[in-house]
């Protein structure tokens, strides 16, 4: 039996790339699911076992809506876990739990900005008036 480790955080991200393969009947899914990070505001108002739950109820849902729309995946062969540790280390205890297991990285990626256009005539200008208006909070005592 072919084994494949999925990481997802998007069920509709990887469901395209499921409906982009060929149908693989002799194959055991485990899927990892990668919660999004909770920001630092939001951990220091939740203690752990409540962020716990809330990425395990996160993480139902998106196997839920992964195995009811999803050909691919079998309720037999789906194997489902939560990423609560580093990436590399998950990934090492996968392939010593599941050797020559094929690993895709289903996640959706992250937006990435295009770094600002600079126009270099306008940047010494720009800090010549911060320098100054730095200048001026210091003489006159504004903090």
């Amino acid at each position: 039996m072919q084994v494949k480790i999925v990481f997802v955080d998007d069920s509709a991200h990887a469901l395209q790339h499921w409906s982009a393969l060929p149908a693989q009947p002799d194959t055991h899914w485990v899927l990892v699911a990668c919660a999004p990070k909770i920001t630092r505001r939001a951990s220091r108002w939740g203690n752990r076992s409540t962020l716990d739950k809330w990425r395990s109820k996160w993480a139902r849902s998106l196997f839920d809506d992964l195995l009811a729309r999803s050909q691919h995946l079998q309720p037999g062969k789906v194997t489902t876990q939560v990423a609560e540790a580093a990436l590399p280390q998950i990934t090492a205890q996968l392939h010593v739990d599941y050797p020559g297991a094929e690993l895709l990285d289903w996640r959706r990626p992250k937006a990435i900005s295009a770094p600002p256009d600079i126009d270099p005539t306008t940047g010494p200008r720009m800090a010549t008036a911060l320098a100054g208006l730095f200048g001026l909070c210091l003489a006159f005592g504004w903090d």
